[in-house]
């Protein structure tokens, strides 16, 4: 018998791993590869043992307003160390994730803090990072990794097989994307991924002592935590479940309360104010 009420948060003994990965072959998921012509040139950068690659999978971006970046960007490599202070998601990313492919926002400098990424259902194993500060770079990394799990657990943007059990057309607020009411499995999406990086956050500061980059995570982790605040108000409230989603659930509450509390202890710790994140009212025509 599965324990569901393991799986939302990395753990040690790669449990929840396992049962993802199983999952996948259970629905037919498989790792994207990156086509190589015969005699072409395979530019990339071997990370975790060879299991995953820096490599631009793509000949044009997926995206239109970002374009393909470099293999070798420092910023990329230093944020993916940064995710060796998180030792169970560590050990996780390369079951997850075999290909990350580097992306750059045109007018934006080279340690930018400001990011954007992505990952895409039929895409099982490859994330899209743009290049950046290493902490944007390492939220980047585990926010798109935390979607692959969802994905493989048949938890789409959408619809859901199992789990959450609202119908695709009832929509609810997004603590995350603020300007549209969205279905409730993607706000759970959202709201996942966004306390994978919370917790990252509340590592990265509890190991730093630059002035600068304290300034830096505490301003990243005080805009996350005022949308996890909200969003657990939210599924809280909401949320419709089948048995293994209660399961799941109850396992994913425990955990994000725990990092809840611990963000809120760095933040009076620190000194360090925090807004208030009021909930939107929206006209539907």
């Amino acid at each position: 018998m599965i324990q569901w009420n393991r799986i939302a948060r990395p753990q040690i003994d790669l449990y929840d791993t396992q049962i993802i990965l199983e999952e996948a072959q259970k629905k037919h998921i498989s790792y994207f590869d990156v086509f190589v012509p015969e005699h072409g040139n395979e530019d990339y950068m071997a990370l975790f043992d060879g299991t995953v690659k820096i490599q631009v999978a793509k000949e044009k971006s997926p995206y239109e307003e970002l374009e393909n970046g470099r293999v070798y960007h420092k910023g990329i490599h230093i944020g993916i160390s940064l995710l060796g202070q998180w030792p169970e998601l560590y050990q996780q990313f390369p079951h997850i994730v075999r290909y990350i492919h580097p992306l750059r926002i045109p007018s934006e400098k080279t340690y930018t803090l400001s990011s954007c990424s992505g990952s895409h259902e039929h895409e099982f194993g490859l994330v899209y990072i743009t290049e950046g500060h290493p902490f944007v770079v390492a939220e980047a990394l585990v926010h798109e990794m935390a979607h692959l799990k969802l994905f493989a657990l048949g938890l789409g943007i959408t619809e859901s097989k199992g789990f959450i059990l609202n119908l695709p057309e009832n929509l609810y607020e997004s603590p995350v994307i603020r300007h549209m009411p969205r279905p409730m499995t993607a706000v759970f999406h959202a709201q996942y991924t966004f306390t994978h990086i919370l917790h990252l956050d509340n590592i990265l500061l509890e190991g730093e002592h630059s002035e600068r980059n304290l300034s830096i995570l505490l301003n990243l982790l005080t805009y996350t935590l005022i949308r996890i605040e909200r969003g657990l108000e939210i599924l809280r409230e909401h949320v419709v479940l089948d048995e293994k989603g209660k399961a799941f659930f109850e396992g994913y509450y425990n955990w994000a309360d725990e990092v809840v509390a611990r963000s809120n202890a760095l933040l009076k710790l620190h000194k360090y104010p925090k807004p208030t994140l009021n909930p939107v009212e929206y006209t539907y025509s």
